[in-house]
């Protein structure tokens, strides 16, 4: 019974989805007011809270981001929760410990090869060592930049990536996958780099979903009338007649062909449609579905977002969970 109550809780805790107001405006930037819950605020003003961002709601209501802020208290308590059953484990433990408080702080970049997955800094930019053990700046100056690493993106800390390296980068399906220190990813339309802890850092896109956004718009044309076995297709969308009634499903993994040509017919072209958008800038496609993270956001008919705000978890936090779960179950509880 315990167990189950502790899943439960988990559950929960995983699945926090109420929708959320208009997000399609908020900001990553590092010189936002500082806030605390219970302070005063400004009815539509963006602040920080640790490493997260909020706006201002009506009566100093705050709508945050969730992103978990770790530090060393954090990494210690991860550890302090479970305690490792043999040495070797423990040996383990102290390892990673080291990685995730090390992945914290910036070292300067050091004369030879750096640590795969470590960020560094030369000067007033920031660095990410990669699988050769070679570090690689970004481009950006940032001087007194005091963000969060999970604010961060791989921009940030190494030059941007060119064509031909984006083409083959290997992809992961979300965000708590096991994945290599010093390597890029793509998870979804984002950029990802592996690091020390095996957590991603990753650029901040919302992704379009053409398997959910169709899947929606074949929810909506079914049920309506038609002629006994008249079968359509429209585009990424398969009807049938079945007892006169319509019955649609989404053909999967089907790209629209607005988003395969640039030009349409006789050669006039087409409105460009995006297949990624940045949160604070770009309007999304209306009635569309767009993936961030493990979150689906709806596109309403006035290109503003509504999301739902699951809590998505990263490789650390993954791990706490499952090691967590193993423990409980291991001695009965």
């Amino acid at each position: 019974m315990y167990i189950l109550f502790i899943n439960c809780i988990l559950i929960w805790l995983l699945n926090v989805d109420s929708l959320s107001s208009n997000i399609s405006h908020w900001s990553h930037k590092s010189d936002l007011p500082r806030i605390q819950n219970g302070q005063s605020c400004v009815p539509g003003k963006l602040y920080r809270m640790d490493c997260n961002t909020c706006r201002c709601g009506e009566e100093n209501s705050l709508l945050c981001t969730k992103m978990a802020c770790l530090t060393d208290e954090d990494i210690d308590a991860i550890f302090h929760e479970s305690k490792p059953s043999s040495l070797q484990e423990e040996k383990k433990d102290n390892i990673l410990r080291k990685r995730m408080k090390s992945d914290l702080k910036y070292p300067d970049v050091p004369s030879k090869k750096c640590v795969p997955g470590k960020l560094y800094k030369k000067g007033c930019r920031k660095c990410f060592c990669d699988q050769s053990g070679t570090a690689r700046c970004a481009n950006r100056i940032q001087c007194n930049d005091d963000r969060s690493i999970l604010m961060l993106t791989p921009e940030d800390v190494r030059p941007r990536f060119e064509k031909e390296e984006l083409n083959s980068l290997s992809l992961l399906p979300n965000t708590a996958t096991r994945c290599e220190p010093g390597k890029a990813y793509k998870v979804d339309c984002n950029f990802c780099l592996c690091l020390i802890n095996r957590n991603l850092l990753c650029s901040k896109m919302l992704c379009l979903s053409f398997n959910d956004t169709y899947r929606i718009k074949a929810l909506k044309y079914t049920g309506k009338p038609c002629e006994e076995n008249e079968t359509t297709e429209n585009e990424c969308i398969k009807c049938s007649c079945i007892t006169k009634l319509t019955r649609c499903k989404e053909i999967p993994d089907c790209i629209p062909n607005a988003m395969r040509t640039p030009h349409g017919e006789h050669g006039k072209k087409k409105p460009k449609l995006m297949l990624s958008l940045k949160k604070d800038n770009d309007k999304c496609i209306p009635f569309s579905v767009y993936n961030d993270d493990c979150n689906k956001c709806y596109c309403q008919d006035d290109s503003t977002l509504r999301c739902t705000q699951k809590i998505c978890l990263n490789y650390v936090q993954f791990l706490k969970l499952k090691k967590r779960r193993l423990y409980l179950e291991k001695h009965g509880l």
